[in-house]
């Protein structure tokens, strides 16, 4: 079966460690195309989507959170950019890792911060990013729709790939926020183990089930933090 997935960091091919993605396994067994990129925004994806999903016996759609700003196409130089931003925190992150003074991406930080702090509004991002994901369910057939996060608000699911790599984070004795103080190593956010399962979830999903998420379903190893998470000097 040929099948195209779109999203973000919970699908993309973005290897940290070298096990297997989810998506890696699902080409096992399929004709696959990854069209997922680390960072992006909710429009990049559907964009693809719309673009080149009529190739595709099936889609499979990883909706991203709300309110990411991505940097336009005749801006866009992929050796220097994040394809989008999604906040201060990020943008802070990405100052930190300047290997020097360059002005270039400090005018594009700088032209972010301030659209975040000024211009910025949830609600304007919620309504666009709801039209958005259901725009695609209504014009894309064979389409699978996949939360990333809590905030994803995909019709009739509420519980994410978030709440997987949450749990995992809770197994090590850690929070979503103390994490941050490791540098992560999980392909799409999860262990080894979760994306095969969730490798096996996606493969039901493609063959009529309902897409639900059970946390329960998946697995948090405490002995396998230092596989994972390396802390940080």
């Amino acid at each position: 079966m040929k099948i195209a997935v779109f999203g973000d960091s919970y699908s993309a091919s973005s290897y940290m460690n070298p096990s297997p993605t989810w998506v890696d396994l699902l080409a096992e067994k399929h004709d696959v195309q990854n069209f997922s990129l680390s960072g992006s925004s909710l429009y990049f994806s559907v964009s693809l989507l719309l673009k080149h999903g009529w190739n595709f016996e099936k889609n499979i759609l990883v909706v991203t959170q709300p309110g990411r700003i991505m940097i336009p196409d005749e801006h866009y130089v992929p050796e220097l950019h994040q394809r989008a931003i999604a906040g201060i925190r990020t943008i802070d992150h990405l100052e930190k890792n300047l290997t020097e003074n360059n002005n270039f991406l400090q005018r594009y930080y700088n032209a972010a911060k301030e659209y975040f702090m000024y211009l910025q509004d949830d609600k304007y991002d919620s309504y666009i990013h709801n039209v958005m994901v259901r725009d695609a369910i209504k014009k894309v057939l064979n389409l699978i729709v996949i939360p990333a996060f809590p905030n994803s608000d995909v019709p009739g699911i509420t519980t994410s790939m978030h709440h997987i790599y949450i749990k995992e984070c809770e197994g090590w004795g850690e929070t979503e926020h103390t994490a941050k103080e490791y540098r992560d190593i999980r392909n799409c956010h999860m262990t080894a183990e979760n994306n095969a399962i969730f490798a096996e979830k996606v493969e039901q999903w493609i063959s009529g089930s309902p897409v639900y998420i059970n946390v329960d379903d998946f697995v948090s190893n405490p002995d396998n933090k230092s596989d994972y998470l390396e802390k940080l000097l």
